[in-house]
């Protein structure tokens, strides 16, 4: 028989674990295990269930505010239960003892002040009026956890698993990672993204990463990548989403049609705008590292992947100045400062950029050169590239804004994105005179320079 020991109101409780029930412990009063006074523990903070492969109880974190403490240490996935266990819930303690397995991780007691802890476990049913008494202290070291073994490099091959996923194929590697076509029993064929960085169980980079994928697999809009599932394997951290193999990318479709007409680069980036404000009200979330390759074109509509955990690479995998497409960076990027959904806009402007005139506006290999072409050079115009680009003053107004150089002065709010790209749509569609081209607004001297260096080498 397995139990929970815990002590609330002056009194120690003890609940008998059913192995056909799951047992809620959180702050609100309708768990079965309720701390009401602990503002730390979250209303439904973890779970006791019962594992048949094993025949033994595990403890699962509901994604609480601030963890799931097992034996002084969080956990970042579902662990079996010992005999022992000291559970931690924000301030409150549990005991899970069971009495199938043999007393000898128990090996010796002491005096403790039983009021120094909130939930000090007794080896009686009944706390007395001294405030010390004999309690049995759980020996830590004869509880076995299982230590993660990280993995030495990130190659896997046909046939090898990563958790319950079987991989069929490798679709693609990047830099801090790599893509597989994976198979999940009587569940069909995912993708399977896995970051070739190893971190320890327990690492924060671990917790913080499970924690945002848990959160972005909540969200289930068709206008976003649906995420399914993510883990740690073998200190490799992995998320698996929807596979999209016959669907095309911006990147494609610019590159076949730009220049664009400003109406045709309007529309896309409306819908490109739609997607990313219902990330970010659905899971208060940013994508971070917005390309034209991460906009997918599926069945005609627009849909955006790669979302959510470009904030979390860049402090635990690789900075943002490193990736393999820095010429979408925001400045703050680019600058190493703090960033927020307005990062998403100056992407977006940039996309724009480029789907009118075929150019990204900054273009170097080189993450230096482009740091000090982003300090030193004034922002160009479509027309630098190609005079030939009739671009209305709107939307050039559009591209200014998207593209402000501090994010505070960019558009405030998705709203006020909607309503100036709204705007520019109406007023192309009015408008009939062929007007003559307009004149390029000339930038710095060396911004010339800057171009010569580009079309030439």
């Amino acid at each position: 028989m397995s139990i929970i020991v815990y002590h609330t109101e002056g009194k120690s409780n003890i609940v008998t674990l059913n192995d056909t029930k799951r047992l809620l412990v959180g702050r609100s009063k309708k768990c079965d295990v309720s701390f009401p006074g602990d503002f730390r523990a979250s209303k439904n903070h973890c779970e006791i269930y019962y594992f048949k492969d094993k025949k033994q109880f595990a403890l699962k974190d509901l994604e609480s505010k601030n963890g799931t403490i097992l034996n002084g240490k969080p956990i970042v996935h579902d662990v079996l239960l010992s005999h022992g266990d000291k559970v931690t819930v924000g301030t409150s303690t549990f005991l899970f003892k069971n009495e199938n397995e043999t007393s000898h991780n128990l090996i010796q007691t002491k005096k403790v002040d039983k009021f120094a802890v909130k939930t000090a476990i007794t080896n009686s049913e009944n706390f007395d009026n001294d405030s010390t008494e004999t309690c049995l202290i759980p020996r830590l070291d004869n509880i076995k956890k299982k230590d993660m073994v990280l993995r030495k490099n990130a190659n896997f091959k046909i046939g090898d698993k990563i958790d319950k996923f079987v991989i069929l194929e490798k679709i693609s590697s990047f830099m801090q990672g790599d893509d597989y076509l994976v198979k999940q029993k009587n569940e069909g064929e995912f993708l399977l993204r896995i970051f070739n960085k190893p971190f320890e169980e327990y690492a924060p980079a671990t917790k913080e990463f499970l924690k945002i994928m848990r959160n972005c697999i909540k969200i289930d809009e068709p206008q976003l990548q649906k995420y399914y599932d993510c883990g740690v394997f073998e200190g490799l951290c992995y998320f698996t989403a929807e596979y999209t193999p016959n669907a095309e990318n911006l990147d494609d479709k610019i590159a076949i049609s730009a220049p664009m007409q400003e109406i045709d680069a309007l529309n896309i980036l409306l819908k490109i705008g739609d997607a990313l404000e219902k990330l970010k009200l659905l899971g208060s979330v940013f994508h971070g590292d917005l390309t034209p390759e991460s906009i997918l074109y599926d069945n005609g509509k627009i849909k955006i992947k790669d979302y959510g955990y470009a904030n979390w690479m860049n402090r635990y995998i690789e900075p943002f100045i490193t990736a393999s497409s820095p010429w979408y960076l925001s400045s703050e990027q680019v600058l190493q400062k703090s960033v927020d959904w307005r990062t998403d806009l100056y992407s977006m402007g940039i996309i724009l950029f480029q789907m009118i005139s075929g150019f990204v506006p900054f273009h170097s290999d080189d993450v230096k050169e482009l740091r000090e072409m982003r300090i030193n050079y004034q922002f160009p115009t479509p027309q630098d590239y190609n005079q030939n680009i009739l671009t209305s003053e709107l939307t050039l107004s559009i591209i200014t804004k998207l593209t402000a150089t501090e994010s505070h002065e960019r558009y405030v709010k998705w709203s006020d994105f909607f309503d100036a790209i709204k705007n520019g749509c109406r007023k192309l569609s009015y408008d009939t005179v062929s007007a003559a081209p307009i004149l390029p607004k000339k930038g710095q001297k060396n911004v010339q320079n800057m171009f010569s260096n580009y079309f030439n080498g």
